[in-house]
Protein backbone atom coordinates (compact mmCIF):
# COMPACT_ATOMS: atom_id res chain seq x y z
CA UNK A 1 0.00 0.00 0.00
CA UNK A 2 2.44 2.36 0.66
CA UNK A 3 4.64 1.63 -2.84
CA UNK A 4 0.87 2.35 -4.68
CA UNK A 5 0.51 5.69 -3.34
CA UNK A 6 2.64 7.37 -4.82
CA UNK A 7 1.89 5.63 -8.20
CA UNK A 8 -1.57 6.34 -7.99
CA UNK A 9 -0.92 10.04 -7.47
CA UNK A 10 1.49 9.94 -10.50
CA UNK A 11 -1.64 8.35 -12.26
CA UNK A 12 -4.25 11.02 -10.97
CA UNK A 13 -1.98 13.53 -11.74
CA UNK A 14 -1.39 12.61 -15.90
CA UNK A 15 -4.75 12.16 -16.16
CA UNK A 16 -5.18 15.36 -14.57
CA UNK A 17 -2.80 16.96 -17.77
CA UNK A 18 -4.39 15.00 -20.05
CA UNK A 19 -7.45 16.01 -19.65
CA UNK A 20 -6.56 19.49 -18.98
CA UNK A 21 -4.77 19.32 -22.76
CA UNK A 22 -7.29 17.47 -24.00
CA UNK A 23 -9.81 20.18 -23.36
CA UNK A 24 -7.40 23.19 -24.53
CA UNK A 25 -6.76 21.01 -27.80
CA UNK A 26 -10.76 20.78 -28.02
CA UNK A 27 -11.24 24.79 -27.36
CA UNK A 28 -8.64 25.75 -30.12
CA UNK A 29 -10.47 23.16 -32.98
CA UNK A 30 -13.48 24.94 -31.71
CA UNK A 31 -12.04 28.70 -32.26
CA UNK A 32 -11.10 27.90 -35.56
CA UNK A 33 -14.13 27.30 -36.85
CA UNK A 34 -15.44 30.69 -35.49
CA UNK A 35 -14.97 32.98 -38.29
CA UNK A 36 -16.80 30.46 -40.97
CA UNK A 37 -19.52 30.62 -38.97
CA UNK A 38 -19.49 34.39 -39.32
CA UNK A 39 -19.11 34.82 -42.76
CA UNK A 40 -23.04 35.25 -44.11
CA UNK A 41 -23.73 38.10 -41.07
CA UNK A 42 -19.95 39.26 -41.96
CA UNK A 43 -20.50 39.51 -46.31
CA UNK A 44 -23.36 41.66 -45.39
CA UNK A 45 -22.25 44.07 -42.60
CA UNK A 46 -18.65 44.24 -44.10
CA UNK A 47 -20.05 44.56 -47.61
CA UNK A 48 -17.28 42.13 -49.06
CA UNK A 49 -17.46 39.17 -50.44
CA UNK A 50 -16.77 35.57 -49.84
CA UNK A 51 -12.78 36.03 -51.14
CA UNK A 52 -12.08 38.53 -49.22
CA UNK A 53 -13.32 36.62 -46.26
CA UNK A 54 -11.68 33.68 -47.62
CA UNK A 55 -8.48 35.42 -47.07
CA UNK A 56 -9.28 36.36 -43.61
CA UNK A 57 -9.03 31.96 -43.19
CA UNK A 58 -6.15 32.07 -45.73
CA UNK A 59 -4.13 34.91 -43.49
CA UNK A 60 -5.12 32.56 -40.35
CA UNK A 61 -3.83 29.32 -41.42
CA UNK A 62 -0.50 31.43 -43.28
CA UNK A 63 0.47 32.99 -39.38
CA UNK A 64 -0.28 29.35 -37.80
CA UNK A 65 1.65 27.42 -40.26
CA UNK A 66 4.24 30.07 -39.94
CA UNK A 67 4.84 30.81 -36.88
CA UNK A 68 4.40 27.21 -35.29
CA UNK A 69 8.01 26.51 -35.02
CA UNK A 70 9.31 29.75 -33.45
CA UNK A 71 6.66 28.80 -30.91
CA UNK A 72 7.70 25.41 -30.07
CA UNK A 73 11.22 27.50 -29.46
CA UNK A 74 9.30 30.30 -27.01
CA UNK A 75 8.09 27.03 -25.38
CA UNK A 76 11.62 25.58 -24.78
CA UNK A 77 12.78 28.71 -23.21
CA UNK A 78 9.93 30.08 -21.30
CA UNK A 79 7.69 27.03 -20.95
CA UNK A 80 4.86 25.24 -22.25
CA UNK A 81 2.25 26.42 -19.43
CA UNK A 82 2.94 29.91 -20.00
CA UNK A 83 3.15 29.66 -23.41
CA UNK A 84 -0.49 27.53 -23.33
CA UNK A 85 -1.98 29.70 -21.29
CA UNK A 86 -0.95 32.99 -23.62
CA UNK A 87 -2.57 31.38 -26.62
CA UNK A 88 -5.82 30.18 -24.97
CA UNK A 89 -6.24 33.76 -23.77
CA UNK A 90 -4.98 35.18 -27.56
CA UNK A 91 -8.00 32.92 -28.64
CA UNK A 92 -10.18 34.01 -26.89
CA UNK A 93 -9.17 37.99 -27.39
CA UNK A 94 -9.04 38.09 -30.84
CA UNK A 95 -12.81 37.04 -31.54
CA UNK A 96 -14.05 39.56 -28.31
CA UNK A 97 -11.94 42.42 -29.98
CA UNK A 98 -13.75 41.44 -33.25
CA UNK A 99 -16.56 42.15 -31.80
CA UNK A 100 -15.83 45.25 -30.01
CA UNK A 101 -14.57 46.87 -33.22
CA UNK A 102 -16.10 45.32 -36.84
CA UNK A 103 -14.36 45.68 -39.69
CA UNK A 104 -12.41 44.35 -42.49
CA UNK A 105 -9.32 45.45 -40.87
CA UNK A 106 -10.21 44.16 -37.79
CA UNK A 107 -11.21 41.10 -39.28
CA UNK A 108 -7.57 40.11 -40.96
CA UNK A 109 -5.85 41.66 -37.10
CA UNK A 110 -8.20 39.05 -35.64
CA UNK A 111 -7.44 36.03 -38.29
CA UNK A 112 -3.49 36.91 -37.49
CA UNK A 113 -4.20 36.45 -33.84
CA UNK A 114 -6.28 33.28 -34.29
CA UNK A 115 -3.11 32.20 -36.40
CA UNK A 116 -0.64 33.41 -33.54
CA UNK A 117 -3.25 31.40 -30.80
CA UNK A 118 -3.79 28.70 -32.94
CA UNK A 119 0.19 27.78 -32.95
CA UNK A 120 0.90 27.29 -29.82
CA UNK A 121 -1.45 24.47 -29.29
CA UNK A 122 0.70 21.53 -30.40
CA UNK A 123 3.85 22.94 -29.56
CA UNK A 124 2.87 23.55 -26.14
CA UNK A 125 0.52 20.40 -25.25
CA UNK A 126 2.70 18.06 -26.69
CA UNK A 127 5.95 19.25 -24.33
CA UNK A 128 3.27 18.86 -21.42
CA UNK A 129 2.10 15.24 -22.34
CA UNK A 130 5.89 14.27 -22.97
CA UNK A 131 6.48 15.65 -19.75
CA UNK A 132 3.93 14.79 -17.52
CA UNK A 133 2.88 10.99 -18.99
CA UNK A 134 4.27 7.59 -18.76
CA UNK A 135 6.63 7.05 -21.84
CA UNK A 136 4.74 3.40 -21.72
CA UNK A 137 1.29 5.52 -22.62
CA UNK A 138 2.32 8.74 -24.58
CA UNK A 139 0.82 6.93 -27.74
CA UNK A 140 -2.09 7.00 -26.04
CA UNK A 141 -2.35 10.49 -24.91
CA UNK A 142 -1.43 12.06 -28.06
CA UNK A 143 -4.56 10.15 -29.69
CA UNK A 144 -6.65 11.00 -26.49
CA UNK A 145 -5.37 14.80 -27.31
CA UNK A 146 -6.22 14.57 -31.24
CA UNK A 147 -10.02 13.08 -30.69
CA UNK A 148 -10.01 15.97 -28.62
CA UNK A 149 -9.33 18.57 -31.21
CA UNK A 150 -11.60 16.78 -33.71
CA UNK A 151 -14.49 16.23 -30.94
CA UNK A 152 -14.55 20.17 -30.87
CA UNK A 153 -14.78 20.54 -34.35
CA UNK A 154 -17.68 18.16 -34.22
CA UNK A 155 -19.30 19.95 -31.58
CA UNK A 156 -18.79 23.53 -33.25
CA UNK A 157 -20.48 22.20 -36.28
CA UNK A 158 -24.00 21.30 -34.05
CA UNK A 159 -23.23 25.00 -32.30
CA UNK A 160 -23.32 26.75 -35.91
CA UNK A 161 -26.24 24.60 -37.59
CA UNK A 162 -28.46 26.53 -34.19
CA UNK A 163 -28.68 22.29 -32.95
CA UNK A 164 -27.31 23.53 -29.35
CA UNK A 165 -29.57 20.96 -27.80
CA UNK A 166 -27.98 18.02 -30.32
CA UNK A 167 -24.75 18.77 -29.77
CA UNK A 168 -23.82 16.67 -26.94
CA UNK A 169 -24.49 13.96 -29.73
CA UNK A 170 -20.97 13.81 -30.65
CA UNK A 171 -19.67 14.37 -27.19
CA UNK A 172 -22.21 11.32 -25.86
CA UNK A 173 -20.79 9.37 -29.19
CA UNK A 174 -17.35 10.15 -28.02
CA UNK A 175 -17.77 9.18 -24.36
CA UNK A 176 -19.39 5.55 -25.42
CA UNK A 177 -16.64 4.88 -27.58
CA UNK A 178 -14.15 5.74 -25.32
CA UNK A 179 -15.70 3.42 -22.46
CA UNK A 180 -16.47 0.61 -25.08
CA UNK A 181 -12.96 0.49 -25.98
CA UNK A 182 -11.89 0.85 -22.11
CA UNK A 183 -14.30 -2.01 -21.13
CA UNK A 184 -12.43 -4.58 -23.90
CA UNK A 185 -9.21 -3.01 -23.85
CA UNK A 186 -6.49 -3.99 -20.90
CA UNK A 187 -4.04 -1.70 -22.06
CA UNK A 188 -6.47 1.14 -22.58
CA UNK A 189 -7.67 0.76 -19.15
CA UNK A 190 -3.72 0.66 -17.90
CA UNK A 191 -4.02 4.65 -19.32
CA UNK A 192 -6.96 5.08 -16.61
CA UNK A 193 -6.66 3.40 -14.01
CA UNK A 194 -9.52 2.87 -11.88
CA UNK A 195 -9.30 2.71 -7.92
CA UNK A 196 -10.55 -0.58 -6.83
Amino acid sequence: DVLAAPQQGKADSALRTLTGISIAHWVSHFHLLVLPMLFPFLKDRLGVGYVELGFALTTLAVVSGLTQAPTGYLVDHFGARRILLVGLTLGGLALILLGLHLSYASLIACAVLLGLANSVYHPADYAILAEHMDEARMGRAFSIHTFAGYLGGAVFAHVQRGEQGKMWVPVIFGVVLWLGLLLREPRLRALLPLRR
